[in-house]
């Protein structure tokens, strides 16, 4: 599936709302979409800015090895039921927005690299597990006011900023000329 111009697409029911695989070249608008069982994007490439503000993904959804290669945003977005959502391996190469969005489940982030200057998880309501590990973040990840229901791990994880999670110790990215250094005391 290729989308060439700008698309807005709104209230997909029915099965999987199943975009596996689809370009989107413009811009593209999901705001206030209602996804009633589910939405699936793994693979997609995002070409421009991709908007998901306020819609709401009932079922899980599904973003792994998706490209998005313009900001995005999840602002305010509800990512209800058990599934929750999986970013595993997807890649964020502008501003991520996540605040203030509402996840029932667990939200996976595995692998995934966060490569533009922010990504905004700020008052985001995370009811299940915020799984990070493997993941490169360039972004300042900022997690101010966010509420957490459930495990977060971030092991095996680089962030080139340190994020402000409470209570957790995320590793920081390695330093380029102290890694030289260590090649060559050994």
């Amino acid at each position: 599936m290729w989308f060439r111009r700008r698309s807005r697409l709104t209230a997909i029911h029915g099965p999987w709302a199943d975009f596996s695989g689809a370009e989107f070249a413009g811009p593209v608008s999901f705001k206030e979409s209602v996804f009633s069982t589910g939405a699936v994007f793994d693979g997609s490439m995002f070409g421009s800015s991709a908007a998901f503000e306020n819609a709401v993904m009932l079922c899980g959804s599904y973003f792994q090895s998706a490209v998005f290669t313009g900001p995005v945003s999840f602002c305010c977005a509800e990512f209800s039921g058990e599934a929750g959502a999986s970013f595993t391996a997807a890649t964020f190469e502008r501003d991520a927005d996540f605040r203030r969005a509402r996840v029932g489940g667990p939200i996976d982030f595995h692998h995934a690299r966060l490569l533009g200057n922010s990504a905004d998880f700020s008052l985001c309501r995370f009811g299940g597990s915020l799984e990070f590990s493997g993941a490169h973040v360039d972004a300042l990840a900022d997690f101010d006011g966010a509420r957490f229901f459930g495990p977060v791990r971030v092991e095996d994880a680089t962030f080139e900023t340190p994020p402000n999670l409470p209570g957790i110790q995320a590793p920081k990215a390695p330093d380029a000329g102290a890694a030289g250094e260590r090649d060559r005391a050994d």
